[in-house]
């Protein structure tokens, strides 16, 4: 249940964030310092809603349950007390001092002298007033009192202003979560889950802690949701499809509460659609069901079709065709030098089809039921789950299947046109759309955050009576990497990811509110989209493996494109995170994002 729910539930306000907020401050207009009552009396007026002890019994508990300690104030609070120190607390604060007392008993502060809370004495650090009620209460003298806060305004130029010495705490923020934070959106949850990242932060853990800020509460937030409607469908059996789907795979199997019958099902698209090519085997059939970039070469299309390229040299020679060359693909493909070559080809395309077709189906006979089931993948198109259906189809397994997908592409025409069952979570067709763009402007790093460690799966053979899979090699099994070892970097990456999933997942009270995925992608897409130079450091000098190896965003020195200004237009096209090019060549203050654009606007639409 998301936490706007349990207000639904109790109120029939549709939107009672917007009159909590609107209450607080016509609250304090009519009061200085208003009360956690006066909120909600005012909020009784503006919404007629009678309820108001139990809605401000809900806010209490779930500010108890959410708050997070701040570890190094705590350490410097308890060295203050060691050091015979008489501390007090106070806090410009709607809420009283006994439910105040009881968050920092949560948090482990004890042994203050007294607390001080606005509400309750009518004044306040932001107008400077409390300070000297302060001073004389406890009868000390203003220059023997040292006030720490971290607000510069109302903890140390009005503690000051008061005679007061003051200490402005600037809270360490970790080199990778700099401008990982949307310090304008004050969601409670969002809120929550940067504290969470925070408390659980490791020193000198760079990927680690990368993790939990922006890949954590992502990660979190899927599982929550295909928990939430495995149960609404009652489904019993999932397959998480490799390689996306072995990380959310982990976070169910090490959950207690999520009592599934789980299942890594070896997946690709090469390796599920190639052994249904027999079936259709024209060249407008084959087109449809296999993925390839705006630019191909003709080796690349032979290794999508199933085929050796090296094979078809002499073959290519004798067209006048040249394997390496990349060509548009519209291009390519009308080509009547390809088009002949294909229907040589043809045959071997079927007859590799058929034989790899035996294989796959011994796997699937031994390893997917007859029954209800999800599958859950990173997704898309929803391609994969076609294939799949085709395939259980051919060999007469009745399963319903219902695919759950990170997102799903809002043009793709199977979702679209309802030829499978499938679900997105961030976006799909007429939901959050606009998403799709953010993240395909870092889909690389959105990619890798989810790859698991091994190859993808080329094909299948069967060994011994037993159908296995044949994988190609793992793309960073490589170790001597001088800029970045990119395996050791995703492992801890991810682990930061699975361990603030189990925390949230863990928790009693935070396993039971939903995160919404607009709230759990913020800080994916402000890595992606506003990256810091500590992010453009390490993804940017990740290698990418499609049809021919890259670095995610390497620009050369801005002098060298002055010199060769063609070889930008050439070296933005040819990076796959084209806003992290961007920053790298001029810095993370320009407006990359903006000028991306406006580049792809131009080099995509215009020319």
């Amino acid at each position: 249940m998301q936490l706007s729910d349990q207000y639904k539930t109790l109120c029939n306000a549709c939107d009672f964030k917007k009159i909590r907020i609107q209450a607080e401050k016509e609250a304090n207009q009519l009061k200085k310092s208003a009360t956690l009552i006066d909120i909600y009396e005012k909020i009784k007026f503006i919404a007629g809603i009678e309820n108001i002890d139990a809605l401000m019994k809900l806010e209490i508990d779930i500010e108890q349950k959410v708050c997070q300690p701040n570890i190094p104030v705590i350490n410097f609070y308890n060295y203050c007390l060691k050091c015979g120190k008489k501390v007090v607390i106070t806090s410009d604060m709607y809420l009283p001092s006994v439910e105040l007392e009881k968050i920092l008993q949560v948090c482990g502060i004890y042994r203050y002298e007294k607390i001080y809370v606005s509400c309750e004495v009518k004044k306040s650090k932001a107008e400077g007033t409390i300070f000297e009620h302060i001073a004389n209460d406890i009868h000390l003298n203003k220059k023997e009192i040292l006030h720490i806060g971290d607000n510069f305004k109302s903890d140390y130029v009005n503690a000051l202003r008061c005679g007061m010495n003051a200490y402005h705490y600037k809270p360490e923020v970790l080199s990778e979560f700099k401008n990982i934070e949307d310090k304008n959106n004050n969601d409670l949850i969002y809120r929550t889950l940067n504290s969470i990242s925070k408390a659980l932060a490791k020193k000198d853990s760079y990927s680690y802690n990368l993790g939990l800020r922006a890949f954590g509460p992502l990660l979190a937030s899927f599982c929550q949701w295909l928990n939430f409607e495995f149960k609404k469908n009652n489904i019993k059996k999932v397959y998480f499809l490799s390689r996306d789907g072995l990380i959310v795979k982990e976070i169910f199997d090490q959950t207690d509460t999520f009592n599934y019958h789980t299942q890594y099902l070896f997946a690709s698209r090469r390796s599920w659609i190639v052994p249904l090519l027999w079936k259709h085997p024209e060249l407008s059939d084959i087109l449809a069901r296999i993925s390839m970039s705006p630019r191909i070469t003709i080796g690349i299309f032979l290794n999508r079709v199933g085929l050796k390229p090296d094979r078809y040299i002499d073959l290519l020679d004798s067209f006048g065709l040249v394997i390496d060359t990349f060509y548009k693909k519209e291009d390519l493909f009308k080509d009547k030098r390809f088009i002949e070559l294909f229907e040589i080809i043809k045959q071997d395309i079927i007859d590799n089809s058929k034989n790899e077709y035996l294989a796959l189906k011994k796997y699937i006979l031994d390893n997917v039921s007859n029954e209800k089931i999800a599958l859950v993948d990173i997704g898309y198109n929803g391609t994969m789950q076609y294939a799949i259906e085709e395939l259980l189809k051919e060999i007469h397994i009745e399963s319903k299947i219902v695919g759950y997908y990170v997102g799903l592409n809002p043009k793709a025409q199977l979702i679209l046109e309802h030829k499978i069952n499938a679900k997105g979570f961030i976006y799909e067709p007429g939901r959050n759309e606009d998403q799709c763009n953010n993240i395909s402007s870092y889909i690389a790093i959105f990619e890798v955050s989810f790859l698991a460690h091994h190859g993808s799966v080329e094909r299948f053979e069967i060994v011994n009576g037993e159908a296995k899979p044949v994988y190609y090699q793992y793309e960073y099994d490589e170790t001597d990497r001088q800029i970045v070892n990119e395996k050791d970097f995703i492992v801890q990456y991810q682990k930061g990811a699975i361990d603030f999933t189990k925390y949230w997942l863990d928790n009693p009270y935070f396993k039971n509110i939903l995160i919404d995925p607009l709230i759990g992608i913020i800080n994916m897409n402000l890595m992606g989209r506003k990256p810091n130079k500590f992010i453009l450091k390490s993804f940017g000098n990740f290698r990418v493996f499609d049809t021919q190896i890259s670095i995610m965003a390497c620009p050369k020195k801005k002098l060298w494109y002055i010199v060769h200004p063609n070889e930008l237009k050439r070296d933005f096209i040819g990076s796959v995170w084209k806003i992290g090019f961007l920053s790298r060549l001029f810095g993370t203050r320009f407006p990359s994002e903006r000028l991306y654009h406006l580049m792809k606007r131009y080099l995509y639409h215009g020319n």
